[in-house]
C-alpha cells in the first residue's frame, strides 16, 4: 500500500511541474529587476529641457510594461512614456516600478541645473569718444570718430551720417572737415535704427604748420617723456614692437629704444603709415589717459629712420610686478618672465586677463582680443586654457599700467602665441594642482540629497580623487546625505594621489554645514541694502557706487563704512548695486563683491553663532568664485578662518548658512578666488 502511494505522489509531483512549465510559459517569466538609463548616459539636465529615460526588465521575457514617477515634481515631471521634463534646479529622482510586480523598481538620479540665461544683445546705446577729446577738425584733415554700442555683447556695427556734407563728410568714423562751421556726426546702431548717439564737431581753418619745430627739438628721455604735463611737445624715436590696434584711418603702436620704450596714439595713417620691425621718429602731444597709459597723441612730425635700434628684453622675475614706481621706467616696453598662474583662466574671444604671480607678486597676463588677428587668438587662446592655477608660463609681451584711481597696477600685454610656453607640471605638481583647485560648498541645503565628491581629475588623466567623511551617518564617502534635525558639520578629507608616482599625494579637508530638519535660532543682525539711496545711471546706489569711497579716500574704515538697517557696515571692494544695473538682487538692492578683494563686515558686536546669506554669479566668468566667512573671537582682535567656503554656481540667489565658532563677536564675508564679481544680498546673523 505504501509503495502505491510513492508512486501516486510522484505521478502528482509530475502533473503539477508540469503545469507550472506549461503555465509560466503562457504568461511570461517573473520579474527580477529593473535597469534604468537614460540617452547619452546624462545625469544633469537644465530647467526647461527633456531627457528621456529607459527602463529594461529583467529577465527579457518578463513583461517590460513599467509605472514611472517622480520623487518630486516641482522639480522634474516625466510621461508615461519615461519623457522626464525638467520644472526647476534641484536634485531628484525618477523611479520605473514593474507593473506586474510594484516591489520591483529602480530609481534614477537626476540632477536639475538652472537654465542657462539668455544674453540680450540688442543694442541699447552708443558712446562716442574722439582722441584727446577733440571737438575740431581742420578743413582738409581729418578726425577719428570712435563709437561704442551697448552691451559690449551686441554687433558694434552703426552707420554714420553728417548733418552737413557740405562742412564735413564721414566714413567709417572718420570725419574730413570740408569747410568751416558746425557740423553734426551721428552714429546709429545698424541693427536698433532707434539707438543713435550724436558728437558736435567745429571745422576750422587750418595751418600746415606745426605748433613746435621738430627738427630743431631734441629727442626726449624715457624719464622727460613720463614725467612730461599733457601738451608738452615730445619728439622720440625707436623701432616698432607691436602695432596695438589699427583703425580706419588710425593707428596705435609702441617703438622702443633699447630699454625705453613709448606709445602713439591714433597715429593717421593716412599721412603716416607704420610697420612693425620699422624705425621712426615720431613728434606730437604727451597725453596722460586716466586709466594708466602714458601716450603721445596728435602726431606732427613722422620720419622713417635708416638707422639699426636693438630693444632690450627687460626681465620681471627680479622685479616687484606689483608696484607701480618699480615698474614705470619698462612702461610700454617688452618684458619677459616666469609667472606661476593663481587662477585658472576663462579665455575668451573678447578682452582678457590671465592673474599670475611673477616673483611671489600679483600681476595679470593682459589679452586684448580686439586688437588680434583671429588666427592669432586662436593660438594664444589654445596655450592658455591649458594655463591651469598652479603652472608656470614663460612669457614675453608689452608692460603697461592700467587702473582708476591714483594706482595704475602693472600688466603684461600679451600679442603672440609664440611668446608663451606653458610647462609640463610634474606628478607632485599635478597632485598639488588638482589638490588647491578642488572646492566643495560649505553649506548643503535642506533639500539636498547629495554632495559632488569628484573621484576624477578632469585637467589630469593620471590624477585620482579619494574622499573620507568623519559623520558617515550625515555624509558618506561617496557623497550622500542624509540630513540630521539640527545643523551639522563634517568634515570631508579628499587625498589626491597620481597613478604613476606612489610619493605623489595630497591631502585637503573641507568643512561642510549640513542644513538639519528644523532651524530655529534667533535672529540678531541683518543687511538686505533695501534703504541704500537711488541708483545713478550705472544702476548704483549713491550709497555705494564704487568699489571703494573715492570722495574720502582715505582709512579704509572711514571710506567704505556705510550705515544701512540702522546699522554701521564695512563694504570694502563692494559697491551697492540695483536689479536695473543687471545684478541679482532680492528687491531693490544687493552688494556687488568684487573678485578676490570684495568684503562685507559687521561693526555691531554680538554673540553670533551662524550666518546666513543669499548669493549669486555676477557675469559669465563668475562661475566658481570661492566665497567665505572670517570672524573675530570676544577675546582678540585677529580675523580667523572659518574653514567653510561656498562656490558661487548660480545665476540666481542661493541662500548659504555657515557655522560659525562659540564667542565670535565680529562677522567677514569675503570672496577668496575666482575670476569674477558677486552679488550678496539679505545678510542674517543668528544666534
Amino acid at each position: 500500500m505504501k509503495k502505491v502511494t510513492s508512486k501516486l505522489l510522484a505521478c502528482i509531483i509530475c502533473i503539477a511541474m508540469a503545469f507550472t512549465l506549461v503555465f509560466a510559459a503562457a504568461c511570461g517569466a517573473a520579474v527580477t529587476g529593473i535597469t534604468v538609463s537614460s540617452a547619452g548616459n546624462v545625469t544633469e539636465i537644465e530647467v526647461g529641457q527633456t531627457l528621456q529615460l529607459t527602463a529594461s526588465v529583467l529577465p527579457e521575457k518578463a513583461s517590460q510594461e513599467v509605472v514611472w514617477s517622480s520623487d518630486d515634481e516641482d522639480k522634474a515631471t516625466v510621461s508615461g512614456s519615461g519623457l522626464v521634463t525638467a520644472k526647476s534646479a534641484g536634485n531628484v529622482i525618477i523611479t520605473a516600478k514593474s507593473a506586474e510586480n510594484a516591489e520591483i523598481k529602480k530609481g534614477f538620479a537626476l540632477v536639475i541645473k538652472p537654465s542657462t540665461p539668455v544674453v540680450d544683445n540688442t543694442p541699447k546705446s552708443i558712446t562716442l569718444t574722439t582722441a584727446g577729446n577733440a571737438t575740431e577738425v581742420g578743413v582738409g584733415s581729418t578726425l577719428k570718430v570712435n563709437a561704442t554700442v551697448s552691451p559690449a555683447t551686441a554687433s558694434q556695427e552703426v552707420i554714420w551720417t553728417t548733418s552737413d556734407a557740405q562742412t564735413a563728410t564721414v566714413s567709417n568714423g572718420v570725419v574730413t572737415g570740408v569747410k568751416p562751421g558746425e557740423v553734426t556726426v551721428t552714429a546709429t546702431a545698424k541693427d536698433v535704427a532707434a539707438v543713435t548717439k550724436s558728437i558736435m564737431l567745429a571745422v576750422v581753418e587750418e595751418s600746415d604748420k606745426p605748433s613746435a619745430d621738430y627738427g630743431k627739438l631734441p629727442f626726449s628721455t624715457h624719464a622727460e617723456y613720463l614725467e612730461a604735463e599733457n601738451g608738452t611737445n615730445l619728439k622720440v624715436k625707436g623701432v616698432v614692437t607691436y602695432i596695438a590696434s589699427s583703425g580706419s584711418g588710425s593707428v596705435s603702436y609702441y617703438i622702443q629704444n633699447g630699454p625705453d620704450a613709448y606709445y602713439i596714439f591714433g597715429q593717421d595713417t593716412t599721412k603716416y603709415a607704420v610697420e612693425v620691425g620699422k624705425v621712426y621718429a615720431v613728434g606730437g602731444s604727451k597725453t596722460f589717459y586716466r586709466t594708466g597709459a602714458h601716450e603721445i597723441v596728435d602726431i606732427e612730425y613722422f620720419e622713417a629712420l635708416d638707422e639699426r635700434i636693438t630693444v632690450t628684453e627687460t626681465s620681471l622675475d627680479d622685479k616687484d610686478v606689483s608696484s607701480q614706481e618699480a615698474t614705470m621706467a619698462y612702461h610700454g616696453a617688452v618684458v619677459t618672465g616666469t609667472a606661476t598662474v593663481t587662477v585658472t583662466p576663462t579665455t575668451s574671444t573678447k578682452a582678457y586677463s590671465v592673474n599670475v604671480t611673477v616673483n611671489g607678486k600679483d600681476t595679470t597676463l593682459r589679452v586684448d582680443a580686439g586688437n588680434l588677428e583671429s588666427s592669432v587668438l586662436t593660438a594664444i587662446n589654445a596655450k592658455l586654457s591649458a594655463a591651469l592655477a598652479g603652472v608656470t608660463i614663460d612669457f614675453k609681451g608689452v608692460l603697461t599700467h592700467y587702473g582708476n584711481g591714483n594706482f595704475k597696477a602693472p600688466q603684461v600685454l600679451i600679442y603672440s602665441a609664440d611668446d608663451i610656453t606653458v610647462s609640463e607640471p610634474t606628478p607632485v605638481a599635478k597632485v598639488n594642482i588638482v589638490k588647491d583647485a578642488l572646492t566643495v560648498t560649505g553649506f548643503i541645503k535642506a533639500d539636498a540629497s547629495s554632495v559632488t565628491l569628484p573621484t576624477v581629475s578632469e585637467a589630469f588623466a593620471d590624477v585620482s580623487i579619494a574622499w573620507s567623511s568623519d559623520n558617515t551617518a550625515v555624509i558618506t564617502a561617496a557623497g550622500e546625505v542624509t540630513h540630521p534635525e539640527k545643523d551639522t558639520v563634517v568634515t570631508l578629507t579628499a587625498t589626491v594621489s597620481h597613478s604613476e608616482d606612489a610619493t605623489a599625494t595630497a591631502t585637503k579637508q573641507f568643512k561642510v554645514n549640513v542644513a538639519g530638519s528644523a532651524f530655529d535660532a534667533e535672529k540678531l543682525l541683518e543687511l538686505d541694502f533695501e534703504d541704500a539711496k537711488e541708483p545713478n545711471q550705472y544702476g548704483q546706489s549713491a550709497t555705494k557706487p564704487g568699489y571703494t569711497n573715492k570722495d574720502t579716500g582715505e582709512g579704509v574704515d572711514a571710506a567704505n563704512t556705510v550705515t544701512l538697517g540702522g546699522n554701521d557696515w564695512i563694504l570694502t571692494g563692494t559697491l551697492i548695486s540695483s536689479a536695473a544695473g543687471s545684478d541679482h538682487t532680492d528687491g531693490t538692492f544687493a552688494g556687488r563683491m568684487s573678485a578676490k578683494q570684495g568684503k562685507v563686515e559687521t561693526t555691531v558686536a554680538g554673540e553670533y553663532n551662524y550666518v546666513e546669506f543669499d548669493v549669486a554669479t555676477f557675469g559669465s566668468q563668475s562661475h566658481g568664485t570661492v566665497v567665505t566667512v572670517m570672524y573675530k573671537m570676544a577675546d582678540g582682535n585677529e580675523w580667523l578662518e572659518c574653514g567653510m567656503t561656498v562656490v558661487v554656481d548660480s545665476y540666481e540667489l542661493s541662500t548659504c548658512r555657515i557655522v560659525l565658532a562659540e564667542g565670535v563677536k565680529n562677522v567677514r564675508i569675503c570672496v577668496v578666488s575666482g575670476n569674477g564679481n558677486v552679488n550678496i544680498d539679505n545678510i542674517r546673523l543668528y544666534k
